[in-house]
């Protein structure tokens, strides 16, 4: 293949991928180009911010900076170093600097400097290209004829081929030998009867050629993957034995070499006159596209190159980004990382291809190895070639039609059309080549259409006509009034519920219907239509997965996650939620008594799934402002500060990793929250559950902003400033929370987020009222907006408050109010039907609160004048005479008065209780339905044996005048366990989620109202 003007095309063709396979570009996966796996450095986006501020003015033409820079790290004089657009405009130039006059080594007259250029083959194309090109000769087509050479040779010798992985074949070479070019500059070839050494053969060839003569040579070899034997010492060697010849030394790929040390030849190229180091900085680094490259050689040399070179050889970015690459403390430890990953996928991915038909797979030092594809494959699924025989061509094009690019050879001399070149990439990139090349080679074609999902009997189909979905998925929107580019979307009609059912009544929600979320599934799903009774072979290691982000916490990415799993859900995919680490006060329970966030049991909801601790393998409970329990796996784990928690990090890590794992094995698709924002820089090298998550997953990401909150696009251009290179790669785009207006508004914001990102706003969001998922450790209440209620209910703000959600479902009641309230004053001066204290991460500092703010008083007053008090977990114990806390679970004394409403004690333990319940309210039988999660157990206190009625003392801290006999059991488990006690209108329970069943809410309800004559 030859690039535009006839110049050996050099690979990373990414548009003809895309092309080819109908990918986009974020679907493609080039193996042609031997770019860096890890992706470029964090810092990429400052060097970028520095260039742009630089960007006003000229660069220095000098690069002094940038060489001062380059001169401390490498302890290489300034003078000896030269920078340029990349190291191809150097080694064009270079070719050019020792073509001129003065540049000769030798004494003799008639020698032309740089008149002979001796070449390996195969090598890299652009030695050739150069040594053409510096005397003045224009190559017509890759592999073509040049017309004669005027004043400058070819001489080409071979190169070292390595060994196959398989066979371990002793080294042999390409059956060329040193020979002058013919007129037409291409080289005699006649076989070797022996391999020499490569200073034999360089050393020969050297001597063979005339003062002036040019070696150039690849430490390590492009595209061989060979290091130069005895380097850097052969180098060396070969300048001191000929001094009147130039020995070019391209060190382009020597950051990915093991034990080889970058510029390793380079003390010497400052002070031997004859030996000249090439760095590429854009393949280590990974950013092709910046161009920047350097040269050491010695002082007087290094004057000439530099009036080869056109004026400003790099520009300010570029320059930027050089400069940081020289001063980056953590280039050593990027150089390890990139080079151990480069040694274990290499011989991972080169022994799997090794044991396919047909393929000999060559061992190499760097980050790419060679291919020989062998007569013989089973190509059936390729028309276009015989049966039974492939050619490396058809399967570099096959690869292609998958988005894959290999590096085809044909361009290299002596390596030829037999031959492919596949770079090492991430293990996820290389399975998916590696099973490409299986699926080829063994004739396993993908179908490109399969039949429509399979209803169960319990879906009946649409009966709109218009709801009939797509095949690609194109122009469709992702939820229900989704406004994209200004436009608001119909709303679909509902579609049936699946057959999958759950016992998922706790956590049941109403999440807007859509027909599609088809953009967003990976493409190896999109030809894909899934049946229930189908199973899915998916991409090796992982399932596609899709991951929903927020620019902050309360951005709705909860609910956003909650949708896309119904979407998809309803397309028919076997989907469901995860969400690594959750800190919230508001948590739900497994059918195993098992603890994780509620968000993500409402998720699974979603999913037709039953909730599963590994959907939420870490959730944090704060329980002070600096200390959190960890629940573990659904299990409490340990009580860390934050400080103490991040030593935790690892096993924190490693056990969410392993939870994603297991889960995703077991459905076809994977829908991501994050946590808080992706922007947190300050967490970002703990992070494990935004982009890290994504990144283990694999997973697209969508970030949503709250518009309500205001600069919403400035947060998403923002937070794409903060993200690193690899972390661009995964994002999609934007989404829009909660929007009130006219989308028609957003317009020029949408282009303008995209013009200054790169990413798209994906769509808008109206605000939908009555979609609940709490966020968090969210203390909203959903009904205190209500001035006009019939029923006021206050609720104490804890500090500490935990399942908020407890009274959620009051929303659905019109005429009910839930009012917080922080003093006792609030509690006194209000007209209130009932007060409900709840749950609490922290009982006994919450007891303290309230008797602090003066609700203890309060709420022990208006009892003592009949009105109704109730409390839910931690607020059922506060209604005790006492709290017990012998081990210090919660602490440090281990004994305190509670406000004395009920005549019952609670004991804390050290064991935790979680359980889904189901009990019977006593009075009437009326069902229950909940989950319990405490520490501790609650039961009749010594006062319950006595028959004296005590008086209220001051502070709430004694009883009031209740009779003990009017206590009893008001709630009891099927199991026959208490559950709540209760006496007069006083009455507390362990049961989260009490309120959600209709029948008892209205049951407390209607009792409240009857008071009231309602």
């Amino acid at each position: 293949m030859a690039a535009p003007g006839g110049r050996s095309f050099h690979g990373g063709d990414t548009a003809g991928l895309t092309a080819a396979s109908g990918l986009p570009l974020r679907d493609i996966l080039d193996a042609s180009a031997n770019i860096n796996p890890l992706g470029p450095p964090d810092w990429l986006d400052a060097a970028f911010a520095e260039g742009r501020r630089a960007s006003g003015r000229y660069p220095d033409p000098a690069c002094r900076q940038l060489r001062a820079a380059a001169s401390l790290a490498l302890g290489i004089p300034a003078d000896c170093l030269v920078f340029g657009n990349g190291a191809d405009e150097l080694m064009f130039a270079l070719a050019r600097a020792l073509g001129r006059p003065g540049t000769r080594l030798s004494t003799h007259a008639s020698t032309q400097p740089g008149s002979v250029h001796i070449i390996e083959a195969p090598s890299y194309a652009s030695y050739r290209d150069a040594a053409l090109d510096a005397a003045g000769i224009q190559t017509v087509a890759s592999m073509g004829t040049e017309p004669a050479v005027i004043g400058t040779e070819l001489w080409v010798i071979p190169a070292r081929l390595p060994p196959s992985v398989a066979t371990q074949a002793h080294l042999f070479s390409v059956a060329t030998e040193s020979c002058p070019s013919l007129p037409t500059g291409n080289p005699v070839s006649t076989p070797l009867d022996s391999t020499p050494t490569d200073y034999q053969r360089w050393s020969e060839a050297l001597a063979e050629s005339p003062p002036g003569s040019v070696l150039w040579i690849g430490a390590p070899n492009n595209p061989t993957g060979l290091m130069p034997e005895g380097y850097p010492d052969i180098m060396v060697r070969l300048a001191q034995g000929f001094p009147d010849r130039f020995i070019l030394c391209d060190e382009a790929f020597i950051e990915f070499v093991d034990g080889a040390e970058p510029g390793g030849a380079g003390q010497s190229a400052a002070r031997l006159p004859n030996l000249v180091v090439i760095q590429s900085m854009t393949k280590f680094w990974a950013v092709p596209g910046l161009r920047a490259g350097y040269v050491i050689c010695h002082p007087q040399l290094a004057g000439r190159l530099r009036a080869a070179l056109p004026n400003w050889p790099l520009n300010c970015v570029a320059e930027a980004f050089a400069r940081r690459a020289f001063t980056d403390p953590a280039a050593g430890k990027r150089r390890d990382e990139t080079r151990r990953l480069i040694r274990s996928e290499r011989a991972r991915t080169a022994a799997a291809l090794a044991a396919l038909p047909c393929l000999d797979v060559r061992e190499s030092a760097v980050n790419f190895y060679l291919v020989r594809v062998l007569p013989g494959g089973l190509a059936a699924n390729l028309t276009s070639i015989q049966p039974g025989i492939i050619s490396a061509e058809a399967l570099a094009d096959a690869m292609a039609t998958r988005g894959i690019g290999l590096r085809r050879c044909a361009s290299f001399p002596d390596l030829g059309p037999a031959w492919l070149r596949i770079a090492v990439r991430r293990p996820d990139e290389n399975d998916r080549i590696i099973q490409a090349m299986r699926e080829i080679l063994y004739g396993l074609a993908t179908s490109d259409s399969a039949s429509a999902p399979t209803r169960t009997t319990n879906e009946a189909e649409s009966d709109n006509p218009g709801e009939a979905e797509t095949e690609s998925g194109a122009g469709d929107i992702p939820f229900d009034h989704l406004c994209t580019n200004g436009q608001i979307a119909p709303a679909p009609a509902p579609l049936p519920p699946s057959s999958r059912a759950c016992d998922s009544a706790s956590y049941a929600i109403d999440i807007p219907q859509a027909t599609w979320a088809q953009s967003f599934i990976p493409y190896h799903l999109r030809s894909f239509r899934p049946s229930r009774t189908q199973p899915y072979h998916s991409p090796p290691n992982r399932p596609p997965a899709l991951m929903i982000q927020g620019c902050s916490s309360g951005a709705g990415k909860s609910l956003i996650t909650a949708a896309f799993c119904r979407i998809f859900r309803d397309k028919g995919y076997d989907v469901a939620p995860y969400k690594a680490q959750n800190m919230s006060l508001n948590s739900a329970v497994t059918m195993d008594g098992l603890e994780l966030g509620r968000a993500q049991a409402v998720q699974a909801a979603a999913c037709g799934l039953e909730p599963d601790v590994r959907m939420n393998p870490v959730l944090l409970k704060p329980e002070s402002d600096r200390g959190s329990q960890i629940v573990l796996m659904g299990k409490p784990y340990a009580k860390r500060s934050a400080q103490e928690y991040y030593e935790l990090h690892d096993h924190m890590k490693q056990t969410a990793r392993d939870a994603y794992d297991s889960l995703a094995a077991e459905h076809q698709l994977m829908v991501l929250e994050g946590a808080g924002s992706p922007g947190e820089i300050n967490l970002k090298s703990r992070d494990f559950v935004n982009m890290e998550a994504a990144r283990h997953a694999g997973a697209r990401v969508i970030l949503v902003g709250d518009i309500d909150r205001g600069g919403v696009f400035a947060s998403f251009i923002g937070h794409v400033a903060t993200f690193a290179p690899d972390e661009l790669d995964l994002l999609a785009g934007f989404l829009v929370n909660k929007f009130r207006g006219d989308p028609a508004l957003l317009g020029d914001a949408f282009a303008m987020t995209e013009d200054r990102t790169g990413y798209p706003v994906l769509g808008c969001v109206p605000m939908v009222r009555g979609l609940v998922i709490a966020d968090e450790d969210e203390t909203v209440v959903k009904t205190q907006n209500r001035p006009d209620a019939a029923i006021r209910i206050a609720v104490p703000r804890l500090k500490r408050v935990s399942n908020f959600t407890d009274f959620d479902a009051f929303a659905s009641e019109p005429d009910v109010a839930i009012i917080p309230v922080s003093r006792g004053d609030e509690l006194a001066a209000g007209d209130w039907d009932a007060v409900i204290i709840p749950g609490t991460k922290s009982t006994m500092a919450d007891l303290d609160w309230l008797r602090e703010s003066g609700l203890a008083a309060a709420i022990s007053s208006f009892a003592a004048l009949g009105g109704a008090v109730t409390g839910i977990c931690g607020g059922f114990q506060m209604l005790g005479d006492w709290m017990l806390d012998p081990d210090g679970v919660e602490s440090a004394t281990a004994r305190v008065p509670g406000l004395g409403l009920l005549s019952l004690s609670s004991t804390f333990g050290r064991d935790k209780r979680l359980a889904r319940v189901a009990a019977t309210w006593l009075a009437d039988g009326t069902p229950l339905k909940g989950y319990e999660i405490h520490h501790g157990m609650t039961g009749p206190s010594d006062r319950a044996c006595q028959v004296s009625e005590r008086v209220t003392q001051p502070g709430g801290s004694s009883p009031v005048a209740v009779s003990p006999e009017a206590m009893k059991i008001v709630a009891r488990s099927a199991t026959g366990e208490p559950l709540g006690y209760g006496a007069g209108r006083v009455w507390g329970s362990y049961i989260h989620g009490i309120f959600d069943a209709d029948s008892f809410r209205r049951r407390f309800l209607n009792e409240l109202r009857s008071r009231k004559g309602l």
